[in-house]
């Protein structure tokens, strides 16, 4: 994964590079232009872009602005050619018109973090990508979304919440509205895995942050991110990242 932030000057030439990776642009100020095979887009300020850099393309200041600034990350993996068509990015690369604060604030961390260059920083910025992509999703515009299924991104967001909950299958199914072969081919889609290994990278995720930035106990932690036993817990901590939660703690400085 990439990340950056850039200003493009109306005299500046455009970028056409093939990265062959899918990159999103968020416009801070200004307005870019975005060409993808012959046809032509704006991005106003505070739009978000989804352009696959395999295809051909040029973006730039757009005629007319003083200049163009932008947050953008670029991410391979499995699930985002299926994201991008659900999305309808392939015949529209912008595909929201106005971000909210929070979605703004995710692609920001992503950027520090990378430049940070922590080692925990991998797994965090793949929660926020899948977060952003499930946000997106769920935002897609009425004329995007008229045939859609159930809003994927809102059962996630819920699970998120409720780490604490003993999840199963059978409660995806059931608030999704699909059958369990269903909801694993959506998963898949979206996130590439399962809804099981989705939510357990998420209890990892959240129970890292929990052993670094808080004093909380471990038996806690383990509660809150749905292990109600500490044993448990440990372990497959310790399967994930390689220590236990009290030297990760400690390997942290807290």
């Amino acid at each position: 994964m990439a990340a950056g932030k850039a200003t493009a000057a109306p005299s500046e030439p455009p970028v056409r590079r093939r990265f062959k990776q899918h990159v999103l642009i968020l416009t801070l100020a200004g307005t870019g232009e975005m060409e993808v095979e012959g046809r032509t887009y704006e991005c106003p300020q505070g739009s978000i872009a989804w352009l696959d850099t395999s295809r051909e393309y040029r973006h730039a200041c757009a005629r007319g602005s003083h200049g163009w600034s932008y947050l953008w990350f670029g991410m391979r993996g499995f699930g985002l050619d299926e994201a991008a068509e659900m999305l309808g990015a392939r015949a529209r690369p912008i595909i929201v018109s106005t971000v909210d604060e929070a979605l703004s604030l995710q692609f920001s961390r992503i950027k520090q973090r990378l430049a940070a260059n922590h080692a925990d920083s991998e797994p965090e910025n793949s929660a926020a990508v899948a977060a952003i992509i499930a946000a997106l999703v769920a935002n897609r515009s009425p004329e995007r979304s008229s045939s859609a299924p159930q809003p994927m991104a809102d059962i996630m967001q819920q699970a998120r919440m409720e780490l604490g909950r003993a999840w199963s299958i059978v409660d995806f199914s059931a608030l999704m509205g699909l059958s369990s072969s269903q909801v694993h081919r959506r998963f898949r889609k979206v996130v590439g895995s399962s809804p099981m290994n989705w939510l357990r990278r998420e209890r990892m995720n959240a129970a890292k942050r929990l052993l670094v930035q808080t004093d909380t106990p471990i038996s806690e932690v383990a509660l809150c991110c749905g292990y109600p036993d500490p044993l448990h817990f440990s372990r497959e901590f310790r399967r994930v990242t390689g220590l236990s939660p009290t030297a990760f703690r400690d390997s942290r400085g807290s």
